[in-house]
């Protein structure tokens, strides 16, 4: 499903706010967020509901696993893993770890 510009909104300002300040990449139905300070990247997007994210580091899906943090079956190619966020402040936190 397409981000709609609110999601799509709500999705940069917490990259921004929780170190992934770099401009978002469009790829495909996702947003590649970027930090200057670390190797890492992870892929957001929404699928009507909720927010996803998508983590191509095999180390940060280790410590969200171990923290509980509940995987998807559908991440996109890339990525060892995907999240789901409820809502705003959820993504807030994931993007935090």
């Amino acid at each position: 499903m397409p981000l709609s510009a609110a999601a799509r909104s709500e999705i940069e300002q917490a990259a921004s706010r929780n170190g992934f300040p770099a401009e978002a990449v469009v790829e495909g139905e996702w947003l590649r967020l970027r930090s200057p300070w670390t190797r890492h990247e992870v892929l957001a997007g929404h699928d009507g509901a909720r927010f996803l994210l998508a983590v191509r580091s095999p180390t940060i899906t280790r410590e969200l696993a171990d923290e509980g943090v509940a995987t998807l079956d559908a991440a996109p190619a890339g990525a060892h893993a995907c999240f789901a966020a409820a809502d705003a402040t959820r993504l807030h936190v994931l993007l935090q770890r």
